[in-house]
């Protein structure tokens, strides 16, 4: 399945990360279960940890997922208890990369 995931992570950012996010503190914190700046040390260890929660080039030499959207995908799995495929809607996160995301 095609995922335009180049425009969910345009989408993600403007919505919770640009200087004039579409979503305030107050909201950011109701979704994530915690403060932006919080998540965002978080994204950092995360990316100096693991090569994983870098940017990548898929098969295709396209950019892969930011650390922000992994980093998204697997704190709304925890703070919900949901399943992936709740997110795949607005993250456009296949099911398989969000559990490697989680684990």
């Amino acid at each position: 399945m095609d995922r335009p995931r180049e425009q969910a992570s345009k989408q993600l950012m403007d919505d919770y990360f640009s200087p004039n996010p579409v979503y305030n503190e107050t909201q950011f914190r109701r979704r994530f279960r915690m403060r932006r700046p919080l998540f965002l040390k978080i994204v950092e260890a995360l990316s100096g940890w693991s090569d994983y929660f870098t940017v990548r080039l898929d098969a295709l030499n396209r950019p892969g997922f930011s650390p922000v959207h992994k980093c998204t995908v697997v704190i709304r799995q925890l703070a919900y208890g949901g399943s992936t495929n709740q997110l795949d809607e607005y993250l456009k996160m296949g099911e398989s990369t969000g559990v490697e995301c989680l684990k």
